[in-house]
């Protein structure tokens, strides 16, 4: 990595981070759209037909303990450095450098990353895209639905998978002080918040009662799901 001022501060949100492993970090859509000049819908066709592209590169010596993540597309770079104590940055992107003696590279591919990763990565986008949709429509959508409809994009998508890609929305919205876009989503037989949403919202502090209390768990959902509406549909103009 070079040997530089680590860049312009990123906005808190923009990336979450796996505490496990700094590389699996996960990027907010909206904002690795607008770097590289697409809308989000864009971006989403784009990873699917491989028109952008990223790699992970981990520091080592001098820079050990930092991760960087590149991404290109439309003729477009952007790449964001992670500090040891979590802190990111955006930075310029640099051309391939050799290996020399005492600073050495490590990069691997975007495709190379393990197949939930890239899978979680992806199917957040496509959640965000759906749900912003929904949210426009003013409506709500049920779980098995959505799980359907992303098949054709993600074959192997499992019902847990997707309840982890809501919770993952609901974590980035937590951050960005934003309602969960998450809360648009219900499950059958009735119509009853998706199962993870009560306990997510309760690990983020949103949620103040007890999770056996279903009328309270109800009432928030309620609640939840007008914010979401509220925020996310279009505003009437005059």
């Amino acid at each position: 990595m070079d040997k530089q001022l680590p860049g312009r501060p990123l906005p808190p949100g923009t990336i979450g981070l796996n505490p496990d492993q700094p590389g699996d970090a996960i990027v907010d859509a909206g904002f690795l759209a607008a770097r590289l000049g697409m809308t989000e819908a864009e971006l989403r066709d784009a990873m699917q037909a491989g028109r952008v592209t990223g790699r992970v590169e981990r520091g080592e010596q001098g820079d050990a303990g930092r991760w960087r993540l590149v991404f290109r597309g439309q003729g477009r770079g952007l790449a964001l450095l992670i500090e040891p104590d979590g802190r990111c940055y955006e930075q310029q992107t640099a051309g391939p450098r050799r290996t020399g003696t005492g600073r050495r590279r490590i990069g691997r591919p975007y495709a190379a990353m393990s197949g939930r990763s890239r899978m979680i990565n992806t199917l957040r986008i496509l959640l965000r895209s759906v749900l912003l949709q929904t949210a426009r429509r003013n409506a709500l959508v049920d779980d098995t639905g959505i799980l359907h409809g992303l098949k054709p994009f993600l074959p192997d998508l499992e019902s847990e998978t997707l309840q982890r890609g809501l919770a993952i929305l609901m974590e980035e919205d937590a951050r960005a002080d934003r309602p969960f876009l998450s809360a648009l989503v219900f499950t059958r037989p009735g119509m009853k918040p998706w199962d993870g949403f009560v306990p997510t919202a309760a690990r983020l502090r949103r949620f103040k009662g007890s999770e056996a209390d279903h009328r309270a768990a109800a009432a928030f959902w309620k609640e939840q799901r007008r914010a979401a509406q509220d925020y996310y549909s279009p505003q009437p103009l005059g």
